[in-house]
C-alpha cells in the first residue's frame, strides 16, 4: 500500500500544472533515501517505460523519477491533489498490462537496461538552489514547452521554453475528436439544458482554464478533458460545417507540457546521441545534477 501511494505521488509528474513549495535539500538524509528510493524508481520504471527508448532516455527518467520520488518524501503533498490525479496514477500503472503482454525476450532486456541505467545514476536526483526540484515531465508537447501556468499565475525558475522539434512527428502530436454537442454537454452538465460550449479563457500558449455552456453556465475543464478522453487541455473547439449538432475538437501534445517531452527527448538520444545529462539540462535550467553515495 505504501509503494502505491508512493507511486501515485510520483504519477502526478505527468500531467502536473501546478507548483508546490519545496524543502532544501540538505535536510534529507540522503543514504537512507536513495537506498529505499532505487526499488521505487524501479517498479515505476517498468510502468512508464516504452520499447523504443534509447539507453540514454531510461536513464533520463530514472533521475527525474528517482527526484520525483525523493520530493514526494520530503514536501507535503496536499490530499486533494493526490486524489485529483489518482486517475492518472491509475493510467500510468496501466501500462504495465501493455509492458506484460511484450514477448518475454523484450520484456528481460528492458529489465535489464532500467537495473544497469539505475545503477549507472546511483543516487543522482535534480537540485535547484540547493532544493529538490518538481521534475515536471510530459509525453509530447504542444511544439513549445512551458515554464510557467498563466492561470495559476506561477513561473517555474528552474524550467526551460524549448522549441521541440521532434514532437510533431509523434502520432500524439494532434489529437483530433467529433462529438454530438447534446451528448457531450448531457455528459459533463446534466443538471443544465444548454446547447452551446464555448472556451470562455485560455493562455497564449493555448491551454484551455475555462469552459461555459450557453455562456453562462461554468465547465469544469479537468472533467471535461477526462470524459472526452483528450490528451491535454490545449485545445480548440470548433462546429463541424456539414452538421451543426457535432463538434470538432483539436488538441495539440499529449500532457501538461511542462518540463521534460518524453517523445522530443527519446528523440534526442536516439538521432543525436545526446547523453542523459546533456538532455536534463535542455529541459531544465540553473540546475545541478547531484549524486548522492550510498
Amino acid at each position: 500500500m505504501k509503494k502505491v501511494i508512493l507511486l501515485m505521488i510520483v504519477g502526478i509528474m505527468l500531467l502536473a500544472i501546478i507548483y508546490i513549495s519545496r524543502d532544501d535539500v540538505s535536510n534529507v538524509k540522503t543514504d537512507e533515501y536513495v537506498a529505499e528510493n532505487e526499488e521505487d524508481v524501479k517498479e515505476y520504471m517498468l510502468n512508464l517505460v516504452q520499447k523504443d527508448w534509447d539507453y540514454e532516455m531510461i536513464k533520463t527518467m530514472c533521475v527525474l523519477v528517482r527526484t520525483g520520488c525523493i520530493y514526494g518524501k520530503v514536501n507535503e503533498v496536499e490530499e486533494n491533489i493526490k486524489q485529483y490525479y489518482k486517475s492518472i496514477y491509475n493510467n500510468i500503472h496501466s501500462n504495465n498490462i501493455t509492458f506484460k503482454k511484450l514477448p518475454s525476450k523484450i520484456q528481460t532486456k528492458i529489465k535489464k537496461a532500467i537495473d544497469k541505467g539505475i545503477e549507472e545514476t546511483k543516487g543522482e536526483i535534480i537540485v535547484y538552489k540547493k532544493d529538490v526540484v518538481y521534475p515536471f515531465f510530459h509525453y509530447v508537447s504542444p511544439r513549445v514547452t512551458r515554464n510557467e501556468d498563466s492561470n495559476l499565475k506561477i513561473n517555474i525558475p528552474y524550467l526551460k521554453k524549448r522549441i521541440c522539434k521532434y514532437d510533431i512527428e509523434s502520432k500524439e502530436f494532434i489529437q483530433i475528436k467529433y462529438f454530438n454537442k447534446a451528448d457531450v454537454i448531457k455528459k459533463i452538465a446534466s443538471d443544465t439544458e444548454g446547447k452551446e460550449i464555448s472556451i470562455s479563457k485560455v493562455d497564449k500558449s493555448g491551454y484551455v482554464y475555462g469552459l461555459k455552456i450557453d455562456n453562462k453556465y461554468n465547465v469544469d475543464v479537468n472533467k471535461f478533458i477526462y470524459a472526452l478522453g483528450l490528451n491535454s487541455n490545449n485545445f480548440t473547439i470548433s462546429t463541424y460545417t456539414e452538421n451543426k449538432d457535432i463538434i470538432r475538437i483539436v488538441c495539440r501534445g499529449k500532457g501538461s507540457g511542462m518540463g521534460l517531452s518524453i517523445y522530443d527527448a527519446n528523440r534526442l538520444a536516439k538521432k543525436e546521441n545526446r547523453t542523459y545529462k546533456e538532455i536534463i539540462k535542455l529541459y531544465f535550467k540553473k540546475i545541478e545534477i547531484k549524486k548522492y553515495v550510498v
